[in-house]
């Protein structure tokens, strides 16, 4: 009796490693660019969050917040806080009579190095929303 091998040649295998390897180098660059821009929902949440809550501050006080403090997102004297993943910092800034107000998301961590085009997303008492990219130019695209 005869055995007839079957199987695969090692250039056979090498070739479809290679088609592997092609496909995964197309696709990782998108998938990690896709990621980076499904975060920047996080920013944007947070910040029309805050901007409701500046609002009913304003109703209730005929100022805008001051300070995270006030409005209890974050602890007395802190600055900032992070997204509840951490991928962004709110910082709130307002005028001296607190008659205006603009809060800012900055990327942090590894959105900050995935995510040139958008790095910075804010929003004020007017509703207006704009983001910068890494070099600090406008951008549109980002809201």
């Amino acid at each position: 009796m005869k055995h007839s091998m079957r199987g695969v040649t090692l250039m056979e295998l090498m070739i479809a490693v290679a088609i592997v390897a092609i496909l995964a180098a197309v696709a990782y660059p998108a998938y990690t660019s896709f990621v980076a821009e499904s975060r920047r929902s996080e920013a944007k949440k947070e910040l029309a969050t805050l901007a409701v809550l500046q609002e009913q501050y304003y109703a209730d006080n005929a100022s805008y917040a001051a300070n995270l403090a006030s409005l209890s997102l974050a602890a007395s004297g802190a600055g900032s806080y992070n997204t509840e993943n951490g991928y962004y910092a709110i910082t709130l800034s307002s005028s001296a009579a607190a008659s205006t107000f603009t809060a800012k998301a900055t990327a942090l961590g590894t959105q900050l190095s995935a995510d040139t085009d958008c790095k910075i997303f804010s929003i004020d008492d007017e509703g207006s929303k704009s983001a910068e990219d890494s070099s600090g130019n406008s951008n549109a695209d980002c809201w």
